[in-house]
């Protein structure tokens, strides 16, 4: 039956029944299987798919259902309308411990000019989704277009002349301290990190390690800016001079 409704060429030949009386008890039962299935197969394309595949899988078909009350209908209807509609979320069983952390659910969250918190009382604030529960987790607060020209001038000026006279030592200490603060809160970024973009929270705790490796890696390299001695006297021209290179920080 596979192979007339499929084509001999898309079944192999060793799950056709075979002609050996010895296996023939074998080839019955998987001629059945194969039938059921086929029959299932065919049930799903059918305007009657759902009543036929309950049948298969033993559910209970329409016809178990007529002893329903009719609250169990309307609530039925009432799911499946839900299906039709909007996505549904679900609901979480575990609270999120936000009264720990720094961006606690429902507060509107800073954005930072020149080190210092800014949180203006405008209404244009970025809401962020919790993308398993559908629901507004916390806000954040937008910057105009005026202060993301501060935030420019303070960078290329008086934060720019800063960090150019800063030691290097005093660098890998910056750096460092970011790696030890994520690593304290490593918890609260990745809880963070699966609300705002969806990640599971087992590949959340590996980004948040990703990036404690990143800024202790950066750190140990802020002490290591090396310069080159080199001797130019490859050739006659350059006989008597001596090249030395030295990176610096231009802020």
């Amino acid at each position: 039956r596979a192979a007339s409704e499929f084509g001999k060429d898309l079944v192999c030949e060793d799950s056709l029944p075979s002609d050996d009386s010895s296996k023939k008890t074998d080839s019955d039962d998987v001629s059945k299987e194969c039938g059921e299935l086929l029959d299932w197969v065919h049930a799903s394309y059918s305007p009657k798919s759902r009543e036929a595949s309950k049948k298969f899988e033993g559910q209970p078909s329409s016809d178990s259902s007529k002893g329903q009350s009719e609250k169990d209908k309307k609530k039925d209807k009432d799911e499946q309308g839900k299906s039709d509609g909007e996505q549904q979320y679900p609901t979480r069983t575990k609270k999120i411990p936000s009264k720990d952390f720094s961006i606690k659910e429902g507060c509107n969250a800073p954005f930072y000019l020149g080190g210092k918190a800014f949180s203006p009382n405008r209404s244009d604030r970025l809401e962020v989704q919790d993308k398993f529960t559908g629901k507004t987790y916390c806000t954040v607060s937008r910057a105009s277009a005026d202060e993301v020209e501060d935030a420019i001038r303070i960078a290329a000026g008086p934060g720019a002349d800063k960090m150019r006279a800063l030691p290097h030592y005093k660098r890998k200490a910056i750096l460092m301290n970011v790696a030890n603060e994520a690593r304290r809160r490593k918890e609260e970024l990745a809880v963070m990190l699966a609300i705002e973009a969806g990640k599971a929270i087992g590949d959340s705790r590996g980004e948040v390690g990703r990036l404690i490796e990143t800024f202790e890696i950066a750190a140990e390299e802020a002490v290591r800016i090396y310069g080159e001695f080199e001797e130019l006297d490859m050739t006659e021209r350059g006989e008597g001079f001596t090249s030395i290179t030295k990176p610096f920080p231009v802020g």
